[in-house]
């Protein structure tokens, strides 16, 4: 509601400036980028299935042996925060020093990086968890994706959303193609740009 109820207060402020309202190009130009989008939704990226389900199958190994450590260490659900903070706590003498809004321990990314990188016995173990918890990330949110959503001839077929971020940049999803991570290009190479064409990866 408060998106609508902000709008009109600018709308309100230009007016009372005097700003001309005519706004035809903007609106030309953001129907041009969307028929550019439904294009390529349309075309969709091609899948390098071989690839994609090998490393489909290798992801699921590695999440298989650091499950089977972090058990073994008695952490049962690494997915549990309250799991992990207890066994860090009474195995490692963990003190949190930074809490969720209720009042829970947080273990964060910044909060995992610094355990990893202060050595001592827990290292290890946060090693193996941070491991765990991206290859599931990894593997559940693009690599099965890539697979489950393919057409007959190997392309998924991506929603472009132009307009559908509150920043007013696009999204994707379906799958997720704007948030394929950039420190590692193993997921990135799932994908197979059209014949006589190459990927370029500009920032």
């Amino acid at each position: 509601v408060m998106d609508t109820v902000q709008t009109r207060m600018v709308y309100d402020a230009l007016v009372a400036l005097n700003v001309p309202q005519d706004f035809a190009p903007q609106l030309q130009r953001e129907m041009h980028y969307m028929s550019i989008m439904y294009r390529a939704e349309k075309r969709g990226v091609l899948v390098d299935e071989r690839y994609t389900r090998e490393l489909q199958s290798t992801l699921q190994h590695r999440i298989d042996q650091d499950l089977f450590y972090l058990r073994s260490k008695g952490l049962d659900n690494p997915n549990s925060v309250d799991q992990v903070v207890d066994l860090l706590e009474t195995d490692y003498n963990f003190v949190p020093w930074e809490f969720t809004p209720t009042g829970k321990a947080s273990l964060n990314k910044n909060v995992l990086a610094v355990l990893a990188l202060a050595g001592g016995l827990q290292t290890e173990t946060v090693e193996a968890l941070v491991r765990y918890k991206r290859n599931v990330k990894w593997k559940g949110t693009y690599v099965d994706r890539f697979l489950t959503s393919a057409d007959i001839h190997g392309f998924v077929h991506p929603s472009i959303n132009t307009m559908a971020a509150r920043t007013g940049r696009s999204s994707i999803q379906g799958p997720p193609l704007q948030t394929l991570p950039s420190n590692d290009p193993m997921i990135r190479r799932c994908l197979l740009p059209p014949k006589k064409h190459s990927w370029y990866s500009l920032d």
